[in-house]
């Protein structure tokens, strides 16, 4: 629930389940997409903090998997690497190689890794970033149905009311981890010595012109703070709230949405709308008062600049403590604001699933030991901590209990340790697995699972909830329309240029580039599967 949806990746984190391409924040041997549907999305329960004794392999001869996720790298990655090591040696025989690579740069190195046949073991990947369902069109990662049942059978219980929702040609090519993400409300964190600054009362915040008057004074009397904070990665993400009733399952950068308000279940044009078209107006109107930096498309990581404090706010999906996620990260605690047409309910969808990802590459040597360290990182607490937050007593201290429960234990920085100076200290422990097996960073988000349960519980479900396209017959359609889109929607979505003319521009290059296509072939796949809901 979230690059984002991250600083701004995890809003990107961020996020992101409702529709419009969220700017932030592809197939092996199959073909096809799920033909079964999926139960309606319900809690499962935080892990315990005992450690796993799944697996104890000693019998198994010594392996080194390799792990790549977009992190910036760590001082001390090697020094966890051996504690984690240790760890995993009376439980898989096996050691792991943590590849941590800067997120601007990831993308970009797992399409070189992939597409030259590159060995490795393990990859994140979402739809939001080193997109899942391209990938998986492109045979990068391996089938993981037999594997799951007997290397990860857990794992495998633990996911089971979810898979049908994220298979393609009825596979599954990936583990969906972050239960968190699965509902969310599209909103905006703003931080908090701000809105008690000027005495802003978020309580009428019911749409983004009502944001106007805290910009406003963040404008006129905060010499060195912008208003709005983001990328040229993610541009202005804020334009899905315009579109409350449009709903995108699957990968962001391409063509094809549905509208929540349409019984038919059409695919569309989510750019040649009517609401994309007064969303672009308001971007524009904000960038000319000076909502978001003139250099904004010259910015690859504004995460420093959110930890300084020099943006008063971020757009991103919205869950129970995401807030008090992005507070600890960014140093300063965060107010959340969310509104909705659902009558203020989240709602779950298939794209919530694939927000974060981790697949098992095509050419590795180690699938089934991959599998097993999967299964453990997924369900204990023990070495999921060790990836998220390193060594105690190094890298962080326990600072309180409130249970026995992950989620209930708060931590922060050892004494005597400068935060900048941390070694081990990316923030972005949920990038690694079930988050629920997380410690906390911030007194306001102990206990978070309990309600993050509820959420997920309350949501409503997307109407295409288990669908999922398989882009495998327009694959290189959908490469040139990730390129138009790239190219044109993040100047547009932050209003650095002017959208009467630009956006007719953009609508005739994904015309050329093939977006009439991918449309035709996302609605034949989906009427198929409707059919097979009807049965």
């Amino acid at each position: 629930m979230n690059k984002r949806i991250a600083s701004t990746r995890v809003a990107i984190a961020s996020v992101v389940a409702l529709s419009l391409l969220l700017s932030a924040c592809s197939k092996n041997e199959s073909k096809g997409n799920s033909a079964s549907s999926s139960p309606s999305p319900s809690a499962s329960a935080a892990g315990s903090a005992k450690p796993s004794d799944s697996g104890k392999k000693t019998d198994l001869p010594p392996v080194e998997l390799s792990w790549y996720l977009p992190i910036s790298p760590q001082k001390d990655t090697a020094l966890v690497e051996a504690e984690i090591n240790k760890y995993l040696k009376d439980k898989i025989n096996a050691t792991i190689k943590l590849n941590f690579i800067d997120f601007g740069a990831y993308e970009s190195k797992m399409n070189t890794m992939t597409a030259t046949g590159e060995v490795f073991d393990m990859a994140w990947t979402a739809n939001w970033g080193f997109d899942f369902t391209r990938a998986v069109a492109k045979g990068s990662f391996a089938e993981m149905d037999e594997l799951l049942p007997k290397y990860a059978p857990e794992l495998n219980k633990k996911l089971e009311k979810y898979w049908n929702a994220i298979k393609i040609d009825n596979k599954i090519y990936g583990i969906p981890f972050n239960l968190t993400t699965v509902p969310q409300a599209q909103g905006v964190v703003l931080f908090k010595d701000l809105v008690d600054k000027y005495k802003f009362d978020t309580s009428k915040v019911k749409s983004l012109r009502d944001l106007e008057p805290f910009y406003d004074a963040v404008l006129k009397n905060e010499k060195d703070v912008t208003a709005i904070g983001t990328d040229n990665t993610h541009g202005g993400s804020f334009v899905n709230l315009f579109s409350p009733t449009w709903l995108q399952e699957g990968a962001f950068n391409t063509v094809g949405i549905i509208r929540l308000d349409d019984p038919n279940l059409k695919i569309v044009n989510q750019y040649d709308q009517p609401e994309v078209k007064e969303a672009l107006k308001v971007a524009r109107d904000w960038y000319q008062k000076g909502y978001f930096k003139k250099d904004v498309l010259a910015i690859k990581d504004p995460e420093q600049d959110f930890i300084a404090g020099k943006y008063a706010s971020n757009f991103a999906g919205v869950a129970p403590g995401w807030d008090a996620g992005m507070g600890s990260r960014w140093k300063h605690p965060l107010v959340q604001v969310y509104w909705e047409n659902r009558e203020q309910k989240p709602l779950a969808t298939s794209t919530g699933l694939l927000s974060s990802m981790t697949a098992i590459s095509k050419t590795s040597k180690n699938k089934e030991r991959a599998m097993m360290f999967l299964n453990l990182v997924n369900t204990d607490p023990v070495l999921y901590n060790l990836l998220g937050f390193g060594i105690e007593g190094k890298h962080y201290k326990i600072i309180k209990k409130v249970g026995d429960r992950p989620d209930q234990v708060l931590v922060g920085d050892p004494d005597g340790v400068d935060p900048k100076a941390n070694g081990y200290s990316h923030q972005l422990e949920w990038m690694f697995g079930d988050p629920w097996n997380a410690y906390q960073r911030s007194e306001a988000s102990l206990g978070v699972s309990k309600l993050q349960q509820d959420w997920l519980a309350k949501a409503q479900v997307s109407p295409i909830f288990g669908w999922n396209f398989n882009g495998e017959k327009v694959a290189d359609k959908l490469a040139t329309v990730a390129t138009v889109v790239s190219q044109y929607w993040i100047p547009l979505s932050i209003g650095a240029v002017d959208p009467d003319v630009e956006l007719p521009k953009f609508l005739e290059k994904l015309k050329n580039a093939g977006a009439d296509a991918i449309i035709a072939e996302k609605q034949k796949q989906l009427d198929a599967w409707k059919a097979t809901q009807k049965k």
